[in-house]
């Protein structure tokens, strides 16, 4: 039961269509769908349902927390953990659950067979391989070495390899392909070593830019939610957008010119205007660096924020238009022929669209709808 008007929509029906239309372009690469962080916001295991219902063959999280979180919540798909996993306990319950993990060094390869053989069953590995991000990955150097005393593992199982490229999504393509070299260089190294694991190197970016990168499987992240990776790749997918922000006013109050709205008192009203509260702010997500810049959707016209947004609760002008209490607001998401987007809301905040949908905090309820219209 929720008795604020506060909602993130979620649209399954655009959630699916968006890993139909990447599974049609990864061609023969199986799709891994990628729903770290509670499904960029939109709530993993549902959304880690729909995308393995509609052609997915496998789910990514950034920690083992998430990957458990998805098996108790009923997701018996194949899960792999994208970041790092350290420690006994933790390697222990990923490997009870079935779930794959990085391993990037011999330390981690040592306590994966040791904690396989505890469990009673494989441990499931994909080898991140560090190709220039500097983030976590085994260095070239090092491949051979650790392929060597894992082929003496009997507990073990490498069921892929993979990297992250940094600028699949800038106009300048040395530095992927520089990283695509040190992969191959990483797979011929297997290869001499009668390895051959699953290759997955591409994201949502690289999906579309490269396709001769695409291999055993790609890893589809910021697409998935219907948001092109940059504006370099606006349209090279047909992307539904997933996520609503919804909202409803609770009080309207027609201000004299020269009264102040808000913290600070950071707007003066120039004429009379008629001013919306909204039962959302900060707290949920909605960013306080949209104060007197963002807009808002109400009767399908664009709105514009006053004053600085609170905590819980912020202003709008709804001057000109025929506003009642109780009528909805979309904050993000369509409304009539006008949309308001993640781009545009992580433009006007100086970041990115993954910033804004992840944001949306865990005290604005999930609804997942199937809407047909995009």
């Amino acid at each position: 039961m929720r008795y604020r008007p506060t909602v993130a929509e979620i649209n399954g029906y655009a959630l699916a269509h968006n890993v139909k239309e990447f599974v049609r372009l990864a061609g023969n690469a199986k799709l891994m769908a990628v729903v770290k962080a509670d499904a960029y916001g939109h709530g993993a295991p549902m959304c880690a349902r729909i995308a393995l219902a509609n052609g997915a063959a496998a789910v990514a999280v950034a920690t083992a927390e998430e990957a458990l979180e998805l098996r108790r919540n009923a997701v018996t798909g194949e899960i792999l953990v994208l970041g790092a996993v350290l420690g006994r306990e933790a390697m222990e319950a990923l490997i009870k659950d079935e779930v794959a993990f990085p391993v990037y060094s011999m330390d981690q390869l040592e306590e994966a067979e040791g904690a396989a053989e505890r469990v009673g069953k494989p441990a499931l590995l994909h080898i991140k391989l560090e190709t220039g991000f500097n983030r976590i990955g085994m260095d070239l150097a090092d491949l051979d070495a650790f392929l060597c005393r894992a082929k003496e593992c009997s507990h073990v199982e490498l069921r892929g390899m993979f990297t992250h490229f940094a600028t699949a999504d800038e106009a300048d393509d040395s530095f992927v392909d520089r990283q695509y070299q040190h992969m191959l260089e990483a797979e011929a190294i297997c290869g001499a070593q009668g390895v051959h694991p699953m290759i997955h190197v591409s994201n949502s970016a690289a999906i579309t830019r490269y396709p001769d990168y695409r291999r055993d499987m790609v890893r589809l992240g910021i697409s998935l939610y219907g948001c092109p990776p940059s504006d370099l790749l606006a349209g090279a997918a047909d992307l539904w957008p997933v996520m609503s922000l919804k909202s409803a006013i609770v009080r309207l109050r027609e201000a004299a010119p020269g009264e102040a709205v808000g913290y600070g008192c950071t707007y003066r009203v120039k004429r009379p205007t008629l001013v919306a509260t909204l039962p959302i702010g900060y707290a949920d997500g909605y960013p306080r660096l949209l104060s007197n810049r963002g807009q808002v959707l109400v009767g399908g016209k664009r709105c514009p924020v006053i004053g600085r947004v609170c905590m819980d609760q912020m202003m709008v002008d709804v001057s000109g238009i025929t506003a009642h209490v109780g009528d909805p607001v979309v904050l993000l998401g369509k409304q009539g022929s006008e949309r308001i987007t993640a781009d545009e809301l992580a433009e006007l905040c100086g970041t990115i669209s993954h910033e804004i949908l992840t944001g949306i905090s865990g005290r604005v309820p999930r609804e997942f709808v199937f809407d047909f219209e995009k």
